[in-house]
């Protein structure tokens, strides 16, 4: 296993990922995320912000951190580091690794 930052060459990668997290999200009760923009992400790799968990070769998890989030939390919290997992593929946990 090795957490690494991101690299442009992901960015379809977690699209991906973000999209099957939204998805999912919608089958439950909370308010899913909204649609990820690929200049957001690209932001975040290029500032360093956006990581990624690779196991054997394959991207598992992906996850960006900001210091503020003003989208879902307004002004509330300043300050803070807020650490975004995007998704954990369940193909991967499935096999016994974590």
């Amino acid at each position: 296993m090795k957490i690494l930052n991101s690299k442009i060459e992901d960015i379809n990668k977690i699209l991906e990922l973000y999209k099957i997290a939204t998805d999912f999200q919608k089958t439950k009760s909370v308010v899913p995320w909204p649609n990820f923009d690929l200049e957001l992400i690209e932001k975040e790799i290029n500032e360093n912000r956006q990581w990624k968990i690779v196991i054997d070769d394959e991207i598992a998890c992906v996850w960006a951190i900001t210091e503020s989030d003003i989208q879902i939390w307004q002004e509330k919290m300043k300050n803070l580091l807020f650490i975004f997992i995007g998704f954990l593929q369940t193909q991967i946990l499935e096999v016994g690794i974590w």
